[in-house]
């Protein structure tokens, strides 16, 4: 009988790359039996069961949904779960209790620095509850059999993790080259949640300015918030940007493939200047040419593989320049879009990171590994 393991959150998607297309479909695919219990209904793909949380409609209903993960994890009896949340970190200690389960929690984001740019907290408890968020979750982690961080930065933070960096599955992407003829409109595509603090309204500037040019066109694959700032975007940038909201990651490759540039415009900021966006990688993956905010990581891993421009984000005129540059000159564009597939393909591929999930699962179900 093959080990029984989960995947727990009460905050993302059930199809969320990280959760579902990376860590469970790899453990399902190395002969665990892998579930994810996430918001929303009960379905299986890929290998993978999803056991239905049901919705949250309110920060209250994200407690209801947490003592409801619990309960499934105490019913399902696995051996180990993985919590990808850090409200989920106050169950570890009731977990433990049940001594055959293991623990681990996974870390996307510094929840420190993401407390401090939380707008619509005040700005006079900001920065106390940043600390005091940080301090606890570092407190908590330490109840837990493992730590697994998505960056190496991240991973700092806490004491023997271990790096599990969210990188695409290159093999799956196929490269195309870009449409050569200049008077077609440059295809932009920015994939993931568009808000003020990625530069929603810079990019929206950028290609209106970039349009009185040479023809562009912006596909964008997420969810836009707050909801009015879609109409103000709109207006801004009129049909040259087209909102398609949330769809599923394997139709968003398809669209990727269709497209000629990547945009990864966040503003800078603790959170955002040594983060590694999936975006960014994902966009190498399928051979596009990226635009990306210059921070002191992107600048590392655009310059180094040459695979893309670096803008102010904060400049819708930087913005704008280099997508017609980029317009201008469709063979640099191609060129840049197939060294950026060779750097993911041997550098940030998830066949690199496969080995280290693995290893972590491995020594967790190894009777020599156990604490209690």
């Amino acid at each position: 009988m093959s080990e029984r393991v989960a995947q727990i959150t009460t905050v993302h998607r059930a199809e969320d790359v990280r959760i579902h297309g990376r860590i469970a479909a790899t453990l399902a695919e190395a002969g665990f039996d892998s579930v994810v219990v996430a918001p929303g209904e009960t379905w299986s793909a890929d290998g993978v069961s999803v056991i239905g949380l049901g919705e949250a409609q309110s920060r209250i209903g994200r407690l209801r949904l947490i003592w409801r993960a619990f309960w499934i994890i105490h019913r399902e009896s696995f051996d180990i779960v993985q919590l990808h949340d850090p409200e989920l970190l106050i169950l570890a200690p009731l977990l433990k209790l049940q001594r055959r389960v293991r623990v681990i929690y996974d870390v996307h984001d510094d929840l420190s620095e993401t407390l401090r740019e939380r707008r619509w907290l005040p700005r006079l408890v900001r920065r106390p509850l940043a600390t005091c968020a940080g301090l606890l979750e570092r407190v908590l982690a330490r109840t837990v059999d493992c730590v697994t961080a998505a960056t190496p930065r991240i991973a700092r933070r806490f004491e023997g993790a271990v790096v599990v960096q969210n990188f695409p599955d290159v093999a799956t992407h196929v490269p195309r080259h870009p449409t050569p003829d200049v008077a077609e409109p440059l295809r932009l595509i920015y994939v993931g949640e568009m808000n003020p603090r990625r530069g929603a309204r810079e990019l929206a500037a950028a290609v209106s300015l970039a349009s009185a040019n040479q023809p562009v066109q912006l596909d964008v694959f997420g969810d836009v918030k707050p909801g009015a700032l879609r109409r103000e975007l709109r207006a801004v940038a009129g049909d040259t940007l087209r909102f398609h909201g949330w769809i599923a990651p394997s139709k968003v490759a398809w669209h990727m493939r269709q497209a000629d540039v990547g945009l990864v415009t966040f503003h800078p900021g603790p959170n955002h200047d040594h983060s590694q966006p999936r975006k960014l990688f994902e966009y190498m993956a399928n051979g596009l040419a990226v635009v990306a905010s210059d921070l002191p990581r992107w600048r590392e891993i655009v310059d180094g593989a040459e695979c893309g421009l670096l803008v102010d984000p904060l400049s819708p005129t930087s913005i704008a320049e280099a997508l017609i540059e980029l317009a201008e000159d469709r063979d640099r564009l191609r060129r840049l879009g197939e060294r950026g597939h060779d750097a993911a393909l041997t550098q940030y591929s998830w066949a690199t990171q496969r080995p280290i999930l693995l290893s972590v699962y491995a020594n967790l179900l190894d009777p020599r590994s156990r604490r209690d």
